[in-house]
Protein backbone atom coordinates (compact mmCIF):
# COMPACT_ATOMS: atom_id res chain seq x y z
CA UNK A 1 0.00 0.00 0.00
CA UNK A 2 1.52 3.42 -0.70
CA UNK A 3 -0.31 6.39 0.29
CA UNK A 4 -0.36 9.43 -2.16
CA UNK A 5 -1.54 13.07 -2.02
CA UNK A 6 -2.17 15.58 -4.32
CA UNK A 7 -1.21 19.55 -4.37
CA UNK A 8 -4.36 20.25 -2.65
CA UNK A 9 -3.76 17.71 0.05
CA UNK A 10 -6.07 15.72 -0.54
CA UNK A 11 -4.60 11.56 -1.00
CA UNK A 12 -5.57 8.55 -2.37
CA UNK A 13 -4.39 5.32 -0.68
CA UNK A 14 -3.34 2.11 -3.42
CA UNK A 15 -2.36 -1.10 -3.09
CA UNK A 16 0.32 -1.03 -5.04
CA UNK A 17 3.56 -4.36 -5.79
CA UNK A 18 6.81 -3.25 -4.75
CA UNK A 19 8.27 -3.73 -8.46
CA UNK A 20 6.12 -1.08 -9.47
CA UNK A 21 7.94 1.57 -11.39
CA UNK A 22 6.86 5.11 -10.93
CA UNK A 23 5.59 5.42 -14.61
CA UNK A 24 3.18 2.47 -13.98
CA UNK A 25 2.17 4.43 -10.34
CA UNK A 26 1.81 7.69 -12.47
CA UNK A 27 -0.56 5.73 -15.29
CA UNK A 28 -2.96 4.34 -12.21
CA UNK A 29 -3.12 8.13 -10.67
CA UNK A 30 -3.91 9.52 -14.02
CA UNK A 31 -6.95 6.93 -14.53
CA UNK A 32 -7.73 7.08 -11.00
CA UNK A 33 -7.65 11.08 -10.54
CA UNK A 34 -9.24 11.79 -14.35
CA UNK A 35 -6.14 13.97 -15.09
CA UNK A 36 -6.54 17.02 -17.67
CA UNK A 37 -3.99 14.99 -20.28
CA UNK A 38 -2.48 18.07 -21.67
CA UNK A 39 -0.46 18.54 -18.78
CA UNK A 40 2.13 15.74 -17.99
CA UNK A 41 2.13 14.78 -14.27
CA UNK A 42 4.97 12.69 -12.17
CA UNK A 43 5.48 11.44 -8.49
CA UNK A 44 7.41 13.56 -6.24
CA UNK A 45 8.89 12.42 -2.98
CA UNK A 46 9.52 15.09 -0.01
CA UNK A 47 12.16 14.13 2.39
CA UNK A 48 14.09 16.46 5.00
CA UNK A 49 12.65 19.28 3.33
CA UNK A 50 13.94 18.62 -0.26
CA UNK A 51 11.59 17.64 -2.95
CA UNK A 52 12.81 15.78 -6.06
CA UNK A 53 10.95 14.13 -9.12
CA UNK A 54 11.17 10.12 -8.72
CA UNK A 55 12.33 9.03 -11.46
CA UNK A 56 10.30 6.81 -14.02
CA UNK A 57 12.02 3.35 -13.38
CA UNK A 58 12.48 4.08 -9.79
CA UNK A 59 10.10 1.81 -7.48
CA UNK A 60 7.94 4.26 -5.14
CA UNK A 61 6.90 1.67 -2.36
CA UNK A 62 10.27 0.35 -2.52
CA UNK A 63 11.40 3.99 -1.47
CA UNK A 64 8.74 4.24 0.89
CA UNK A 65 9.89 0.53 2.25
CA UNK A 66 13.72 1.64 2.51
CA UNK A 67 12.46 5.34 4.31
CA UNK A 68 10.58 2.94 6.82
CA UNK A 69 13.55 0.32 7.84
CA UNK A 70 15.94 3.25 7.94
CA UNK A 71 13.37 4.78 10.67
CA UNK A 72 13.62 1.52 12.25
CA UNK A 73 10.80 -0.06 11.27
CA UNK A 74 10.89 -3.52 10.71
CA UNK A 75 8.88 -6.75 9.17
CA UNK A 76 7.19 -7.18 12.49
CA UNK A 77 5.57 -3.61 11.98
CA UNK A 78 4.01 -4.87 8.93
CA UNK A 79 5.67 -2.72 6.47
CA UNK A 80 3.10 -3.11 3.60
CA UNK A 81 0.42 -2.16 5.88
CA UNK A 82 1.99 1.04 6.79
CA UNK A 83 1.49 2.67 3.50
CA UNK A 84 -1.94 3.60 3.68
CA UNK A 85 -0.85 5.69 7.00
CA UNK A 86 -0.01 9.55 7.08
CA UNK A 87 3.93 8.66 7.30
CA UNK A 88 4.47 12.17 5.83
CA UNK A 89 6.90 12.66 9.09
CA UNK A 90 9.29 10.55 7.34
CA UNK A 91 8.55 10.96 3.54
CA UNK A 92 5.87 11.94 1.22
CA UNK A 93 4.85 11.24 -2.25
CA UNK A 94 3.36 13.43 -4.10
CA UNK A 95 1.59 13.65 -7.37
CA UNK A 96 1.42 16.81 -9.70
CA UNK A 97 2.04 18.61 -12.60
CA UNK A 98 5.52 18.24 -13.89
CA UNK A 99 8.21 21.04 -13.12
CA UNK A 100 9.17 22.28 -16.25
CA UNK A 101 12.84 23.87 -14.93
CA UNK A 102 13.56 22.54 -11.47
CA UNK A 103 14.43 19.42 -10.47
CA UNK A 104 14.85 19.67 -6.70
CA UNK A 105 12.73 22.14 -4.83
CA UNK A 106 13.76 23.09 -0.79
CA UNK A 107 9.68 22.73 0.78
CA UNK A 108 9.29 24.39 4.21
Amino acid sequence: MIRVFRVDGTFSTLPVPLSATASELTAMLARKFQVNTKQTYALYIREKGVERRVGPNEKPVQLQKRRFEQAGYTDLDKLEELGREDNSYLSKIVYKAQYSTMSAVTVS
